[in-house]
Parts: C-alpha cells; structure tokens; sequence
C-alpha cells in the first residue's frame, strides 16, 4: 500500500470516529437535557400531590377522615391528575395513582353513610398503605434520574430478544377488595403482550386464591391481547399467611394458545406495601 493511500485511509477512518464521536455527544446531551427538565418538573406536579395527600398521613393527621374528606380527596386528586400531573406520572407510579383512586371510591361505596361519619379504622389503615405507596413511588421518580426516553438502551435491545421466548410479562399485586364487611386482601395480576404479534390467554392460576376474575366480576374466557396491550384479573387469596407473615410473590402461571407448557411468573409490584399492612386478621392472632 502506497503512502498517499495510508494517510488517505487513516484520515476517512479519523473522519469517521470524529462525526460519531460528536453525534454520540449530542445525543447525550439532548438526554441530559431532557431528564433535567421532565425531572423538574415532576418535582414541581408531584410537591402539589404530596400536599393533597395530607389527610392519609400516618402520624397527626389534620383532622379525622371521614366520608367527606374521602369524596374531597378523591375530586382533588382527579383535578390534579387532569390539571398539573397526570402528563408528568412515570409508568411505574401511575398504577399506585389509580390504585388509591380505586380504593377511594371502593371506600365510599361501601360505606354509604352520613359525609360526618368517620371511616372505619380497617379501611383507613388501608387507604393509608395506598396513600404511602404513591408517594413512595413518586419519590423515587425525583431523586433519582429517569432513563432517556429518546431511544432504546441496550438493556432494552436484550429485554427484546428475551421477550421473543417469553411473550408475556407478568406483574403481581397484593391489594384490597371491598365488600360490605370492608377490605378483602386479593392478589391482583396483569398480564401484558410484549411480544410483536397478537397472543391469546387461555387460563390463569394464582397460587393459594380462588380463580381470578375480571375487574367486574365476569369468569376468564380467552383474552385476546395485542402488542403491547395488559390485561389485569383478581382473585380472593384462600391460603392463611404462612407464620403470619403475607405472601407478596404468589406463583402465576399463564397458558396460551399454541403453547404447551404454561409461563411461570412470581414477580412483584415495585413498591411493595409494608407488610404490616397486608398481615391478614388470622395472621395477626398467631
């Protein structure tokens, strides 16, 4: 190879590392901007809800909750979720948002009194655990930096290729259902297509609970779920805690169609409530 082509070579190979190199930099600076300013102003939505969450407090509440302060809470919150913050809510703290929303109207259809009556100690205790999860949830969304949402990290890239031998994520959930004797604990489990093609969900079994159930109350038929798209069920937790202490990882299997064997899952939600809270009434005598 002649000189001239040598230093013709080195100097395209140098080009090349110099436009990649300041491409690279850009990028990471528009992330780095990005993440800034979404984080500031997640601090900004999130200070007005924490503020709104004031009544569930653990330690010297305002004044005590009552049918009143429940339907006021839950109008103030969908005001802020439609006003200031619902836009800033990551994925991960919107479930507890809606989760607590869910209890709050769960709560007040239950107990269909005079607005002065006081919530029953066992349905505040609740409404409390839920109230600390969401503002778990948001702290950790503002102390520590959001990943870029300007592309795919290469995590993401490998998640891809795991998800083509497992086309279904699986999230468990251990919260309240409400009857007329008040919160019921159940295990709650979504289901999400994380595949690029249509699946169908033939059965699901939860470990120690009754056969799930739809949010309304309707039997499991086979749930057809397209890309990207959840599907959550509930079901009655049957088994007593073991040695008090509650099972927040049941086992879930998932069949689907064209598969032989069923997918087996026992994650957890990723704030937990405290264990405390979730201790059953049997498990709380022993």
């Amino acid at each position: 190879m002649s000189d001239a082509l040598v230093v013709l070579v080195s100097a395209g190979a140098g080009g090349a590392v110099g436009i990649f190199s300041t491409a690279w930099k850009s990028r990471k600076d528009l992330e780095s901007q990005y993440d800034i300013d979404l984080r500031k102003r997640r601090i900004g939505a999130y200070k007005k809800l924490w503020e709104l969450l004031e009544p569930l407090s653990k330690y010297s509440p305002p004044g005590p909750v009552t049918l009143s302060v429940l339907r006021e809470l839950s109008a103030d919150l969908r005001h802020w979720y439609f006003t200031a913050g619902g836009i800033f809510l990551s994925e991960k703290t919107r479930e507890p948002y809606f989760n607590l929303q869910q209890g709050l109207e769960a709560a007040i259809a239950c107990h269909p009194k005079k607005n002065a009556d006081e919530v029953p100690d066992e349905t505040l205790k609740v409404l409390k655990a839920l109230g600390s999860r969401l503002r778990t949830s948001c702290t950790d969304d503002v102390a520590t930096r959001v990943r870029p949402r300007l592309g795919a990290s290469v995590a993401e890239r490998l998640a891809l290729h795991w998800h083509r031998r497992s086309p279904v994520s699986v999230q468990v959930d251990r919260r309240w259902r409400w009857d007329k004797d008040g919160p019921v604990p159940y295990y709650f489990v979504i289901v999400k297509n994380i595949s690029g093609q249509v699946v169908t969900v033939t059965s699901i079994g939860i470990q120690d609970a009754e056969p799930p159930r739809f949010e309304d109350g309707k039997k499991l038929t086979n749930i057809v779920l397209r890309p990207t798209e959840p599907v959550e069920v509930n079901a009655k937790i049957t088994a007593p805690d073991p040695d008090g202490v509650p099972r927040v990882t049941p086992t879930v299997e998932v069949m689907l169609a064209g598969r032989r064997k069923p997918i087996t899952k026992t994650s957890r939600y990723s704030v937990p409530i405290p264990g405390n809270t979730l201790a059953s009434k049997d498990s709380e005598k022993t």
